[in-house]
């Protein structure tokens, strides 16, 4: 079963690969009872609290009769603070793909939840490490309501606050700013501008401020998901216009092991697994798509997150089932949903916390002490920048961050020979404080500082 937004571009293509997965499993001929594996996608949109995520994935428990071995899932961090307690007291493993928050690195809280996404400490610390790169130290930021958004500003104000000073805060609910968004901006005392939000949010929130006229020089835009062109410039009218305004754009995002690019990293990935799925996947792809992804290396990493979260549970069953009979795990199910219970899954469950396979993605396994992904965390820095013929924007991947047990430095590094396009395509790295104007506003506020000083 798969738990996943409905609404945002690559929770689609991650809801593709969570079938690729299963569709290979079954090419696999690996079984459960002698039954091939299936699965079910229970979308969901940004709108709905968690309530109603648990609500709706209760009534589907409480409704199937189908075998339920686990969820790959939810999408979103706010939707697992729900759906891995519940899980864990009936025992399902929980598996997800984008939840990011770093309290789901707790064992004790959440005792079945694994992740194969990185935790947000981790994209808080490539971000500082950002700024370590460029020499700034302060920013305005702007994060979404919700779990997401709020865990990722704690942890810089917690643990960061010696390397990036906040200047000035807004929270984005979906629709509406806590403040006025350009004067917010204007009156801060630092031109970076770090949005914390989710993938329609993040779209919402850059459309805002086109309109508002706050992006482009002198501001550096740094977002933590891509901004999806196609409905922004379905929305805002003079496309030429906002295209020169957005160049210049960075977004910071969690990648797979391994890339196109052999400098960036030399890690063993299953070929054969990588080369079946790819395979797979374009059965299951419509033919139109399937050149621009005739390799995964222009698909969402969480769609590639999604597909390694997913065989995650296929593995521990295929190893359980290897186990012998009396080791199957089978789920009862009731009318009321709290009472049902995955059965027999002892042996399932270590096998889980035992998982150490080679994805699509790189090596996975879990820590003893936490819920995480051992081996690393790795990060892109994408920049938006205008074709060749300058009708169109694109991402192009910069530098690349990563952290781990092997190479323990940990600045950016580039890995495409591409240069870092700046707004109003600068020769220079712009800088995180306002420029001092010439004239009078300046002296005026000097003198008027002095002759508070003498009154005083």
């Amino acid at each position: 079963m798969s738990q996943s937004n409905a609404t945002d571009v690559w929770s689609q293509r991650s809801q593709a690969m969570f079938l690729t997965a299963i569709s290979l499993a079954n090419r696999y001929n690996i079984k459960l009872n002698n039954q091939a594996i299936s699965g079910d996608i229970i979308g969901t949109n940004n709108d709905e609290n968690g309530h109603a995520v648990l609500n709706r994935v209760c009534h589907y428990i409480s409704t199937q009769r189908s075998n339920i071995v686990g969820i790959v899932g939810p999408a979103t961090s706010n939707n697992a603070r729900f759906i891995s307690p519940f899980a864990a007291h009936i025992k399902l493993p929980v598996v997800s793909y984008s939840a990011t928050h770093v309290d789901f690195s707790d064992t004790h809280r959440y005792p079945k939840f694994y992740r194969i996404v990185p935790s947000d400490f981790f994209l808080a610390h490539a971000i500082v490490q950002l700024f370590k790169e460029f020499n700034w130290t302060t920013c305005t930021i702007i994060i979404q309501k919700d779990d997401y958004g709020y865990g990722g500003l704690n942890i810089l104000s917690e643990h960061y606050n010696r390397n990036i000073t906040i200047k000035e805060r807004l929270t984005f609910d979906g629709e509406e700013f806590n403040d006025n968004l350009k004067k917010t901006l204007l009156r801060s005392r630092s031109k970076i501008v770090l949005v914390w939000a989710g993938n329609k949010e993040t779209t919402s929130i850059v459309e805002r401020a086109l309109k508002e006229g706050v992006i482009g020089a002198p501001y550096v835009w740094i977002t933590t998901d891509e901004v999806t062109l196609d409905a922004l410039l379905l929305n805002i009218s003079e496309s030429n216009h906002i295209l020169n305004k957005l160049e210049g754009l960075l977004t910071v995002m969690p990648i797979e092991v391994i890339s196109s690019n052999n400098d960036f990293q030399q890690w063993n990935v299953d070929n054969i697994l990588y080369n079946d799925t790819l395979s797979v996947w374009h059965n299951l792809w419509d033919e139109n798509n399937r050149e621009e992804y005739s390799h995964f290396h222009n698909i969402s990493s969480f769609a590639i997150f999604t597909f390694d979260a997913t065989w995650t549970l296929i593995n521990a069953l295929n190893r359980t089932v290897y186990d012998g009979q009396s080791s199957i795990p089978w789920f009862s199910s009731s009318s009321y949903c709290f009472n049902s219970s995955l059965e027999n899954a002892d042996q399932y469950h270590k096998h889980l916390k035992e998982t150490n396979f080679l994805g699509i993605s790189g090596p996975i396994s879990f820590s003893n002490t936490s819920n995480d992904r051992v081996g690393g965390a790795y990060y892109v820095l994408k920049n938006l920048q205008l074709n060749e013929n300058k009708h169109y924007l694109i991402y192009k991947h910069i530098m690349k961050w990563f952290n781990d047990s092997i190479d323990k430095n940990e600045k950016w590094r580039n890995f495409t020979g591409q240069q870092i396009v700046w707004p109003n395509r600068s020769e220079k790295i712009p800088v995180d404080y306002p420029q001092v104007r010439e004239g009078g506003v300046f002296r005026t506020n000097y003198l008027t500082r002095i002759s508070r000083y003498c009154r005083a």
